[in-house]
């Protein structure tokens, strides 16, 4: 028995020193890899492919696609996901992978279907409410609406729990998003028969707006063809109790957010997320529970939206919808912290203490999610370490181009390719 203890013990220090050693490994990849040596950084993180241990052998997998990002490879960066997510299916691994499985989901990528059908059902099941499910079974809708099955992306919306029932009015004026810097009329009460002068003096009256069932967004596109213009949306969801839940919201444009005539988020600039980027712990009261949102877009384009509510285990909660006039909105935001994707706080807290890889991955996700001041500051840091770095000229070319400042994105292009 004493021996056996032994034995255990010794096997567990071996263990962990092959562990460290390995993500040693892992760093001197990413290492070499903002240091602009792509193929050293390919063969460190191949031999890790190789390790006897899968969560490293995923790391390496994950750390090849940024090896193949560097080249445009999409099909090789998703071949190394999955592999990557067949040995560890862990946030750490799911997150950086996750644009790549909904890049293949939207182009129907046919040889992926299967693989992807059950990759969804296994993370929601395991990971409700976090977005690298949600967002991918929303995806899977694409596959099915190409083949005309309707009724399979209806069903894959239901499971979501997404609110579809609205009324929204609109559009108003939000040339350079103007509208944002003002409080109009729906903000100090309503009901439904309420008319107002919309964009261009237009008088414009509540709607009905029965979201497009197949899929887990609202687009203003299938509603209403004018650009640069705002729209308020109002709905009612009715509870049986109190209960503490959680609204989690995805949208793409500037808005404001009011749970019970509180304001509990808001972006005066465009943003532009998955699903469930944003988590916001509410009390629901028995009855009646009003939500209000005013969205924007400043761009020639229009916006989207999509929220749900779900339990304190991030289930989808099946509560009536019925949109009911509403009382007048607070203007002054509810201090609320919002529920921080466990994910990104662990890669804040690597990245810190100046792990390479962590820094990588965070700054991706940062730039997905569109917290563009975060995605600077980091890039900046990573940058007086690595000042010719290509890879860090390339992020900060997306940066730059998605805030809209054409002339340092391409500044930044340029560097990249020197």
């Amino acid at each position: 028995m004493k021996n056996l203890k032994i034995f255990q013990i010794i096997f567990i220090l071996i263990t962990c020193i092959v562990l460290n050693n390995g993500y040693a490994s892992i760093e001197d990849g990413y290492r070499a890899l903002l240091s602009n040596k792509v193929e050293e950084a390919r063969v460190i993180f191949t031999e890790e492919s190789d390790s006897f241990f899968d969560k490293n052998k995923a790391k390496g997998y994950l750390g090849l696609t940024f090896v193949e990002m560097w080249y445009l490879n999409q099909d090789k960066i998703l071949d190394l996901c999955f592999k990557a997510v067949e040995l560890d299916k862990s946030p750490r691994i799911l997150d950086p992978c996750g644009e790549r499985f909904y890049w293949a989901a939207r182009s129907v990528n046919r040889e992926y279907q299967a693989k992807l059908t059950k990759l969804s059902r296994e993370l929601i099941q395991k990971w409700p409410g976090e977005s690298f499910a949600s967002n991918l079974l929303g995806e899977l809708e694409n596959f099915y609406i190409a083949d005309g099955d309707l009724k399979k992306a209806q069903r894959v919306v239901k499971q979501l729990g997404v609110i579809k029932e609205w009324k929204y009015v609109g559009p108003f004026n939000n040339s350079s998003n103007s509208s944002f810097y003002k409080n109009l009329a729906p903000e100090n009460g309503f009901d439904f028969s309420e008319t107002y002068d919309g964009e261009n003096g237009i008088e414009v009256k509540w709607n009905d707006l029965k979201g497009v069932d197949y899929t887990p967004w609202v687009f203003m596109d299938f509603h209403q063809n004018i650009e640069k213009s705002m729209n308020y949306f109002a709905t009612s969801v009715h509870s049986d109790k109190d209960q503490k839940v959680l609204v989690s919201f995805g949208v793409s444009g500037s808005y404001s957010l009011w749970i019970n005539t509180k304001k509990v988020l808001e972006k005066l600039k465009f943003q532009n997320t998955g699903m469930d980027a944003f988590q916001i712990p509410v009390k629901l009261l028995k009855g009646q529970n009003d939500i209000l949102l005013k969205l924007g877009h400043s761009a020639e384009k229009q916006s989207n939206f999509s929220l749900r509510i779900l339990d304190k285990n991030k289930n989808p909660l099946n509560l009536k919808i019925e949109p009911k006039s509403q009382k007048k909105a607070s203007q002054k935001a509810v201090k609320i912290t919002l529920l921080e994707n466990p994910n990104m706080k662990s890669l804040k807290a690597d990245s810190r203490k100046g792990k390479l890889g962590a820094s990588l991955i965070l700054l991706n996700e940062l730039i997905n999610i569109e917290a563009l001041d975060e995605a600077i500051a980091l890039a900046s840091k990573l940058k007086l370490k690595f000042p010719q770095s290509a890879w860090i000229n390339n992020r900060l070319s997306e940066i730059y181009f998605r805030r809209g400042d054409r002339t340092l994105g391409q500044l930044y292009i340029d560097r990249s390719y020197r």
